[in-house]
């Protein structure tokens, strides 16, 4: 069984709720009534604030991997730091530490990327059962926040994907919004894009410009979406084939990433037998 070793300190309570959430979990998940075996190390939260404070990186590394350095001795072979601020040298601390470490940061992102995706899965489910919403859906587009605007492009991406036609009267909307500020929102429409291209690609290759654009975006998840949308078109599309392939032949040379570069290759592959 893993020995968890946990850096504490860096303000009591904070310790004391971790510990009660690493029994309570254990609990629930080992129904055997054992206890799991946890040592804590407590460190002073004021030599790490003046650290932080001055901006000893290299110092705040050192005194961390010390710290870990003892929980590894007293028989700890996982561990974790139990606050936010030390995480900001994670990455060199994990590298040097003597045991496995788990980033408390990293984990609560993938939980919140798993309640997200929970959520749009459930709202995607309602809007194909009423669609009604998606012009409340597509309202929360234009005037929403960054993050709701975001949320919207994610559900609309899997609407478009198995009921194109509730979206189709908002194609120029959407187009509007392929390179908007929001990253979720530069991901999702262009996706939506793509998929709204195998039944409607008259109607979508207005959006070719601003896909285009977004092919030289330096996020790889951007380049990648546009690059789904293009493709989508250049398939679908056929008086533009000619003129898409020539461009795809181009990206191939100039794109880095071989994730992207890979998505023009198969759709010239296809393209060049028709």
């Amino acid at each position: 069984m893993k020995r968890i070793g946990m850096i504490g300190g860096f303000g009591p309570e904070a310790t004391l709720d971790y510990y009660r959430l690493l029994i309570e979990t254990y609990r629930k998940e080992i129904k055997d009534g054992s206890i799991p075996e946890i040592i804590i190390y407590s460190m002073d939260v004021n030599i790490l604030l003046n650290m932080v404070t001055s901006k000893q990186w290299d110092t705040l590394v050192k005194w961390l991997v010390n710290g870990l350095e003892v929980l590894h001795k007293a028989g700890a072979n996982i561990g974790f730091i139990s606050a936010n601020t030390p995480h900001i040298v994670f990455d060199r601390v994990n590298e040097l530490s003597p045991i496995p470490l788990l980033s408390i940061v990293e984990e609560t992102c993938k939980h919140i990327d798993k309640l997200t995706l929970r959520k749009v899965a459930l709202l995607t489910e309602k809007i194909k059962g009423d669609k009604k919403l998606i012009v409340q859906l597509v309202e929360l587009l234009k005037t929403g926040t960054n993050v709701e605007k975001g949320t919207c492009a994610e559900i609309l991406k899997f609407v478009s994907k198995d009921q194109p036609e509730i979206l189709a009267p908002y194609i120029d909307l959407l187009i509007d919004y392929i390179d908007y500020q929001a990253p979720r929102v530069k991901w999702g429409v262009p996706e939506s894009i793509g998929n709204l291209a195998q039944k409607y690609p008259e109607k979508v290759e207005k959006a070719i410009p601003k896909l285009l654009i977004n092919t030289k975006d330096k996020s790889t998840v951007v380049r990648w979406c546009a690059a789904f949308a293009l493709t989508e078109i250049a398939k679908h599309n056929h008086k533009l084939q000619k003129d898409l392939v020539s461009k795809f032949d181009i990206m191939v040379k100039t794109e880095q990433n071989n994730g992207v570069k890979n998505m023009y290759l198969k759709a010239l592959k296809v393209l060049k037998k028709k």
